[in-house]
């Protein structure tokens, strides 16, 4: 897992207390007999109805830059081989769509893209009370503080820049374990792990664990 927001998944994976959804990789140049082994693994064992279908493209989401919201994402997909290539095929494709505006925003934040192509994340689909983006800083003004967007629901309309949703700031120096909040605390402590500039997460109903996808 080469691309940003996949091997950050694998890392989270390690953390006690995260919980990371099932999931697969599609990397670029895969071959579909490949792929479709991939997915039907994956079918096999996934617990649930739908899932998310995601991008994992050079530097998305990495120490230097977010890319929150340039791919397309596409959520409760059914659970079936034929919706989730015709998904994948959809992220891949806003690469090839979105690539001017990608490249212009790592230019701005002096990054160097590679013509690596783009992975694809399929992940279980996790029905969220609530759920957001946690950045490692204000975008608007580098600072000391970790800055979590917060809505309803499963929140893509805060990763697609469409709203904003209510915005909690924390230290970035505070110890987890003085985070009264276990969400919270759970989620600086996968923050302070990955190096990311950003991180989706969202949090089951009746559950006390934050699942970051």
């Amino acid at each position: 897992m080469k691309n940003g927001k996949a091997e950050n998944l694998g890392i989270l994976l390690t953390i006690y207390g995260v919980n990371v959804p099932p999931f697969v990789v599609l990397r670029p140049g895969m071959p579909e007999t490949e792929q479709i082994e991939v997915i039907r693994d994956f079918l096999t064992k996934n617990r649930g109805n739908t899932v998310a279908v995601r991008s994992s493209a050079d530097q998305e989401d990495s120490s230097g830059a977010s890319f929150a919201g340039m791919y397309t994402t596409k959520l409760r997909v059914q659970a079936t081989e034929q919706a989730i290539h015709a998904a994948a095929d959809e992220v891949r494709y806003s690469g090839v769509e979105k690539k001017e505006v990608v490249a212009h925003y790592a230019e701005q934040r002096g990054l160097v893209l590679t013509e690596s192509g783009i992975s694809v994340i399929v992940q279980e689909m996790i029905e969220a009370d609530m759920s957001g983006v946690i950045f490692s800083h204000d975008l608007a003004k580098a600072d000391g503080y970790y800055v979590i967007s917060v809505s309803s629901g499963v929140g893509e309309t805060i990763v697609g820049g469409a709203a904003n949703g209510r915005l909690i700031r924390i230290a970035r120096g505070i110890k987890p374990s003085n985070v009264k909040d276990a969400w919270l605390r759970k989620l600086i402590v996968a923050m302070k792990a990955i190096l990311s500039q950003s991180m989706r997460w969202s949090h089951p109903a009746s559950a006390e664990m934050c699942s970051a996808t």
